[in-house]
């Protein structure tokens, strides 16, 4: 019997913690060009790639280099950055950050709904 308690409270310790650790992602504006003027005051232009990034990552992105052709026709060097929230319906966040020479030099993004 306590064998089965204190695996319980092992088991009902380590959910609370891994509950704890997951932060609500901030919220972004619906509309592409809401979007890129978001994250636009948070990553301008001329930031390094690398720092645009990791600043992409703190809101939830998970990004890596970019291929082919994204939203609109942008081609180029890109970082694709995507986020989706887990729900039934969930939101879903594409983004391009356009780069030269290790700076960022534009923002293209778009926003969608998916589930069943």
């Amino acid at each position: 019997m306590r064998t089965v308690v204190t695996i319980f409270i092992i088991t009902a310790f380590v959910t609370s913690a891994a509950a704890m650790s997951e932060r609500p992602l901030p919220e972004l504006p619906k509309k592409p060009r809401e979007i890129e003027a978001a994250l636009a005051k948070r990553i301008p232009s001329g930031m390094p790639v690398a720092e645009a990034q990791r600043e992409m990552e703190a809101l939830g992105f998970q990004c890596a280099p970019g291929t082919g052709t994204f939203v609109g026709g942008v081609t180029g060097t890109y970082l694709y950055c995507d986020r989706a929230s887990r729900a039934i319906v969930s939101e879903r966040y594409q983004v391009a950050l356009v780069h030269a020479e290790g700076r960022l030099k534009s923002i293209h993004a778009t926003y969608s709904l998916t589930g069943p």
